[in-house]
Formats: C-alpha cells, sequence, structure tokens
C-alpha cells in the first residue's frame, strides 16, 4: 500500500501517525453534534498500530462520507451518486 513496489514502512507508520492528529484536530473543533471513534495509537519495538472502535455507520447516522464504499457520498446536504 505505501511505496508501489517497493515497502515503504516508514510512510505507512507516519500515516498513522497523521490519521490520530487529523482526529484530534477535528475534535479540538467540538463541532455540534459530530461524534468521533475511541483511537489509539501503539508504538512497539519498531511497530505501530492503530486501534479504532468500530462504528455502527448507516444512511440515517452519517453526515459526511459513504455507507456503501464510496458508490455514494453524502457531503453536507449535498448526495453525490457514482
Amino acid at each position: 500500500m505505501y511505496g508501489g513496489d517497493k515497502r515503504a514502512d516508514e510512510m505507512a507508520m507516519k500515516a498513522g501517525g497523521l490519521e490520530l492528529q487529523g482526529l484530534m484536530c477535528w475534535q479540538s473543533t467540538m463541532p455540534e453534534g459530530l461524534r468521533f471513534p475511541m483511537m489509539c495509537l501503539i508504538d512497539y519495538k519498531g511497530f505501530r498500530l492503530i486501534a479504532s472502535a468500530v462504528l455502527p455507520i448507516g444512511r440515517d447516522t452519517l453526515r459526511y462520507g459513504s455507507a456503501d464504499g464510496g458508490r455514494t457520498v453524502l457531503a453536507g446536504a449535498y448526495l453525490f451518486v457514482s
């Protein structure tokens, strides 16, 4: 996934750290009515693991994003269908 034909573990580790950083930035804005999953970044002996709670996401709970693998994307009040 990272590095193409040549493995790039350091890029994957960086992506994990940035994902947690992005979640913390969103949480710090405290948008009303928006909920965030629990997330934990674990570094152990040169390995990095992201642990995130699985959320019960569906069309009725989603405000932004996709509940069907990207076939339809909800963005605010707009619904995009591919």
